[in-house]
């Protein structure tokens, strides 16, 4: 998504790569290395699981953290008001090049335990 070079102090962000329609990502993994982050620091959810957010209902009007006294490319990294789900941003507002994700609100009783240890997870299918 974005990163800051600053030799040891560097910040690369990194949306996750659903495996296919049907899942989403909910938020976005940061690194202090320019190698992509092991696909096990993230996981995607069953896309009927989720309903879209509106950002600034989610993240609020002001970033988490931002570059703005280090200079180079703009970035900010926000957080998720409900979730505290990481997004990375490029420039000093919040964009996305897709729309924004967030567990339905009929998701709370889940099926599923999704503790990172767990194995991959293969959704219902529809009847």
């Amino acid at each position: 998504v974005w990163h800051l070079p600053q030799g040891d102090r560097s910040v690369y962000g990194w949306a996750p790569i659903p495996r296919s329609d049907n899942f989403v990502a909910l938020g976005h993994v940061a690194t202090r290395h320019p190698e992509p982050p092991d696909p096990s620091a993230v996981r995607t959810v069953p896309a009927s699981w989720c309903a879209t957010a509106d950002a600034l209902a989610a993240f609020g009007p002001q970033p988490l953290w931002t570059n703005s006294s280090l200079g180079g490319r703009k970035g900010s990294l926000w957080m998720h008001l409900h979730t505290s789900l990481l997004f990375v941003s490029r420039g000093h507002t919040f964009a996305s090049d897709g729309p924004v994700y967030a567990l339905a609100a009929n998701a709370n009783n889940l099926p599923l335990d999704l503790r990172r240890d767990d194995p991959p997870i293969t959704p219902p299918q529809p009847p």
